[in-house]
């Protein structure tokens, strides 16, 4: 696993099980086991950093809906079922992800 994926685990982790004020950067490195200058070479500051795990998540959450809308079913409805649940399925199945979107919006 790359730093840069270390990092965004141990952030993620910390904000959505403590605060975003207690997941100081100096805790993130430490817990993703990098130095401070390496979590700083990979993110400006913490906003940054920030910023990048919130970006990647609702990446993450938007393909993961996204692969329902390919099928060949032509029912607005059944898209839209099909769609909440995986949206319900994926926030289920993601608790730390769903704790720091709600922290950080």
């Amino acid at each position: 696993m790359s730093k840069k994926e270390e990092i965004f685990k141990a952030t993620v982790t910390l904000v959505a099980t403590n605060d975003l004020t207690k997941a100081a950067t100096s805790r993130i490195a430490s817990e993703a086991g990098v130095a401070t200058g390496t979590l700083f070479h990979h993110f400006k500051d913490k906003r940054a950093l920030i910023h990048y795990c919130f970006l990647r998540i609702q990446e993450d959450y938007a393909w993961n809906l996204l692969r329902f809308f390919d099928l060949p079913d032509k029912s607005i409805r059944k898209h839209l079922k099909k769609a909440i649940k995986a949206s319900l399925d994926y926030w289920l199945r993601n608790p730390s992800y769903w704790n720091f979107m709600r922290q950080v919006r």
